[in-house]
């Protein structure tokens, strides 16, 4: 991320935690084997093992990225996390409409998926607040 984002780059993560327990992650690679194929369990499993736990996350966060910038976990999931850099203006009136027409418009699982990271995003601690967007240029 850091060598191929540009001065002043966006950035947006959001991923999962380290589970805390051999368990909860045997529990969730069983739960999506129901519905997926093989290799995509495998590679899920394999992902939660090597997740880092969240606090690591942010403090290499902290220490590398550009900052401000937004570290959240979710209230919903405790090991899900967003890394967000500041937003630079709002939305205009023109851009929001357009916004929630896309999202109007959207197939059944794409608003399903949408709600599902709004519910995710909602987070239990903010480790860094970014500046308000009054005080934002743009």
């Amino acid at each position: 991320l850091i060598g191929r984002m540009g001065p002043g780059g966006a950035f947006y993560l959001f991923d999962f935690g380290a589970l805390r327990s051999p368990a909860s992650r045997r529990i969730c690679v069983e739960e999506l084997a129901r519905s997926a194929p093989r290799l995509t369990t495998l590679d899920y499993a394999m992902s939660l093992d090597a997740a880092f736990p969240i606090d690591e996350v942010f403090a290499l966060a902290r220490e590398l990225l550009p900052r401000p910038c937004l570290l959240q976990r979710s209230a919903l999931a405790d090991f899900c996390y967003l890394i967000q850099s500041r937003p630079r203006t709002r939305a205009t009136p023109q851009a929001a409409a357009r916004i929630a027409q896309a999202a109007r418009l959207s197939g059944f699982g794409n608003r399903i998926d949408h709600l599902m990271l709004r519910l995710l995003r909602r987070s239990s601690t903010l480790a860094e607040e970014p500046a308000p967007l009054d005080r934002l240029a743009g």
